[in-house]
């Protein structure tokens, strides 16, 4: 009775099994073609038990089609047996070479059903002994032993197959050869106890089951990405700021700066060569923001301009660094590393430029809460060419494939509204793919959910002229890392010594010095602000804790201060200079 209701409920399994399956479309492949192979076999062992079953308790055990389906039986095991080896080899075997793995393939299968064409023949030939007490129904004897002897015989070949393969076990794809040994050794343990519950049929159909799982077939696939796609839909985010506004306040500032040099030259009465230069780069940064304004105004699908000229590649990425490094969130480390080979001087859309990449760190700094977000900037030079690579790597929530296979394969235009917000530096990862688009670069993405993504951005920019890559080449063996956390004092550094072809790091945290010297121990003068998180004697303190540290570090002091001047360059400041006269002081140090 029990066996009867094992087995009536394994045929309304398979039968399910079976019509979702071939129910559906199917992709072409070995695994797929052997699947369908198993389940059709598997309904065949149920026809074949349930029948003898029935037939038995009808007519008696002694009955000449009693042991027809009784062979048909054995049959069908060896059968599933059989094909399931050779679905073990079409996952164990070597797929780098396909023709390798074709010739083995083919030479495996051949084999394997020289040896099922043999089984066929002993099993028919073989005697077999029938057993039935009215309740219970089993046969025994040689054909029977020697079926079991195939069945351990082709256990012990997956066995050998998975220890070679040890190395991929891991893989989802090698779950139905365990199942299947670790099924058949229960079943046979309930077999000898009770020879009449018939298992091997309920372990073919677990089996079956799971490989339905672990191949690849149509239903699964679109029932992952049914499930991947409900996660994006939870993560969309929308750009919520506002384009007057900010363009407004991006306004404000040159005009202020324009009026106070102004006001200046008019009260000092002199030609202020440098004040004047200042003047004009304020007036053309204005013109970009009101050309931007009258852009946004006409909204059409073509009307974002790659605008070249010639910009500083160490202004804008100091900019950047000055810009993004105090919005990162708490436990979350910042870090801007440029190769001193990238040349001082490009020529290309600075502008567009800033934007891709301050967008791409404000993306990273939204979803990293904690960790690190690094933003490298490394550079090929070939003849008068520039190739920019940027890769902005953190560790954040990460995306899915699918969301990584959508950005790649983003290839269109900007949208109107995608123009409206350009200005926010606070713009998509689709919007930011269509720009490094415009500027005629590309974009590689990789990610893992919970892990973090690496973008990588190309763009190539051509150099002013050989000039500035002999420049370059000249002043890599005189490098400055400069310490303050004090923008304005920062930029007017900056310029000081962008004029003397210095190459400048900056940094705007004790914590960040101590990595940049442990990482990069080249640089000649490392200037400090003493208003920082720690001050500066303590930094100095820290460094000096490394026996190899010899490098000249320059104070940077407020003129209350000026007294104790002497004081630390005996403590072991290399000199002292006083913040308020930074551009004098400045000019005595290096010249």
């Amino acid at each position: 009775m029990w066996n009867m209701i094992f087995l009536v409920t394994g045929a309304m399994f398979i039968a399910l099994l079976f019509i979702i399956f071939f129910s559906k479309g199917a992709i072409r492949s070995k695994e797929i073609g052997i699947f369908k192979t198993l389940i059709i076999i598997n309904c065949f062992e149920y026809i074949a038990e349930i029948s003898l079953q029935l037939f038995v308790r009808s007519v008696g055990i002694n009955h000449i089609i009693v042991d027809i389906y009784s062979k048909f039986y054995l049959l069908t095991l060896l059968t599933w047996y059989s094909f399931f080896t050779i679905y073990t080899f079409v996952i164990c075997l070597n797929r780098k070479d396909n023709d390798i793995f074709e010739n083995h393939f083919s030479k495996a299968k051949k084999i394997n059903l020289l040896i099922l064409s043999i089984g066929y023949i002993i099993l028919l030939i073989l005697p077999f002994n029938k057993f039935y007490d009215g309740n219970k129904m089993y046969t025994y004897g040689i054909a029977v032993e020697v079926f079991k002897l195939f069945a351990v015989s082709y256990m012990l070949l997956w066995i050998v197959l998975l220890i070679k393969n040890y190395k991929h076990l891991k893989n989802k794809r090698y779950l139905p050869m365990f199942a299947v040994l670790l099924l058949g050794v229960v079943g046979n343990i309930i077999q000898t106890n009770d020879p009449s519950i018939l298992t091997a049929s309920m372990v073919g159909t677990y089996v079956c089951y799971i490989m339905y799982y672990t191949i690849e077939n149509p239903d699964v696939k679109m029932i992952n990405e049914l499930n991947k796609n409900r996660e994006l839909v939870n993560k969309t985010f929308e750009d919520k700021s506002n384009f007057l506004f900010v363009t407004s306040n991006q306004l404000k500032s040159p005009l202020q700066k324009i009026e106070e040099i102004s006001r200046n030259c008019i009260e000092t009465s002199t030609n202020d060569l440098e004040s004047i230069k200042d003047i004009n780069n304020l007036s053309n940064n204005l013109l970009f923001l009101v050309n931007n304004v009258m852009d946004i105004s006409s909204l059409t699908h073509n009307n974002i301009k790659v605008i070249n000229d010639k910009y500083n590649t160490n202004i804008l990425f100091n900019k950047i660094r000055l810009s993004e490094e105090n919005k990162v969130n708490d436990g979350v480390k910042f870090n801007l590393n440029v190769n001193e080979l990238v040349p001082k001087y490009l020529y290309g859309d600075s502008k567009l430029l800033e934007q891709v990449l301050i967008s791409l760190v404000e993306n990273a700094i939204k979803y990293t809460s904690s960790g690190f977000i690094d933003l490298n900037i490394d550079c090929i030079v070939k003849y008068d060419m520039c190739r920019l690579i940027f890769t902005i790597e953190d560790s954040g929530l990460g995306m899915t494939i699918d969301k990584i296979n959508e950005l790649l394969l983003v290839d269109n235009d900007l949208s109107n509204e995608e123009i409206k917000r350009l200005d926010t530096k606070n713009i998509n990862i689709n919007t930011i793919k269509k720009l490094v688009n415009k500027l005629g670069g590309y974009f590689t993405i990789k990610s893992d959910v919970g892990k973090g993504t690496e973008i990588k951005v190309v763009v190539d920019q051509k150099i002013e002229n050989q000039d500035d890559i002999n420049l370059n080449n000249v002043t890599t063996n005189q490098k400055i890392l400069l310490a303050t956390s004090n923008n304005e004092l920062a930029s007017r550094i900056l310029k000081a010594l962008d004029k003397r072809g210095y190459s400048i790091d900056t940094s705007a945290y004790s914590n960040d010095i101590f990595d940049r010297i442990r990482l990069y121990d080249k640089y000649t003068y490392i200037i400090i602000d003493d208003a920082m998180d720690k001050r500066a004697l303590e930094v100095l303190k820290e460094l000096k804790k490394n026996p190899n540290f010899n490098n000249k570090v320059i104070v940077m002091i407020d003129k209350s201060l000026e007294l104790v001047k002497d004081d630390l360059i005996k403590d072991g400041f290399y000199d002292c200079i006083v913040k308020e006269e930074i551009d004098k002081e400045l000019e005595r140090i290096f010249d």
